[in-house]
């Protein structure tokens, strides 16, 4: 009983290391030319090691082991992303604008990096060119429509976010323009955008669902859908 007790338990944390493992690809096949360096490799790298961990259960005693070396291999990639993403701290992300009424005054700018969500969070400083709202209906710009693309090395869009607005003006539903505020963002770094991300050359700031928006999502689920039916 308590083998099967013991087995049990083992295939349910198994089934969680292969839900976290499922995917293909490599480290050696991600670029690091890009703005965010070695980064985008040592993820998807880490994802080939826990992808080959999976392929090695087989019995209780090849899933204990996978499992042990799981919890390690998380460990040691925690390290070593939190290292390799400090030297990028601070460092400018070349920013440009779309469909967007906003003039950018300081580029998205790498402020930290979350390891167990493989992403960044970068800010940038922004004036506005134009009248904005935070009411929808209205003629003026959409604030919670800000968003970005980031551009590979031959400058097309291949993955989309939303840019949280923030500024000092307080419980204003029009915003004028002149008005400096922040845009902040996320880069998220997945084993299926891993190789695009390390050729990333820009971030180029747009509208929610305008033409440079869907084209990037639309890249963005090619590169899903051309990464294997596993990815995640």
């Amino acid at each position: 009983m308590k083998k099967d007790i013991r087995l049990g338990l083992l295939s349910l944390a198994a089934g969680a290391l292969l839900a976290a493992c499922s995917g293909g690809g490599g480290g050696s096949d991600v670029p690091s030319s890009g703005v965010l360096g070695d980064v985008p490799s040592m993820i998807a790298g880490y994802e080939q090691k826990m992808n080959e961990l999976k392929q090695s259960m087989t019995d209780e005693a090849s899933a204990k082991q996978a499992m042990e070396e799981y919890s390690k291999l998380e460990a040691e990639k925690e390290t070593q992303l939190k290292e390799a993403a400090e030297a990028l701290t601070g460092k400018q992300v070349p920013t440009e604008v779309a469909d967007a009424p906003v003039k950018i005054l300081t580029p998205f700018t790498i402020k930290e990096f979350e390891p167990d969500r493989n992403r960044f969070m970068l800010e940038a400083e922004i004036e506005l060119t134009g009248e904005c709202t935070n009411l929808s209906g209205s003629d003026a710009f959409l604030l919670s429509s800000f968003s970005i693309v980031a551009c590979g090395s031959d400058g097309q869009p291949f993955y989309s976010r939303n840019a949280n607005y923030s500024d000092d003006v307080e419980n204003s539903e029009s915003v004028p323009a002149g008005t400096k505020a922040l845009l902040t963002t996320w880069l998220d770094i997945k084993d299926w955008n891993a190789a695009a991300m390390g050729e990333m050359s820009k971030i180029v700031v747009c509208k929610e669902d305008g033409e440079t928006f869907k084209k990037a999502e639309t890249q963005s689920e090619a590169l899903r859908a051309n990464f294997g039916s596993g990815s995640k």
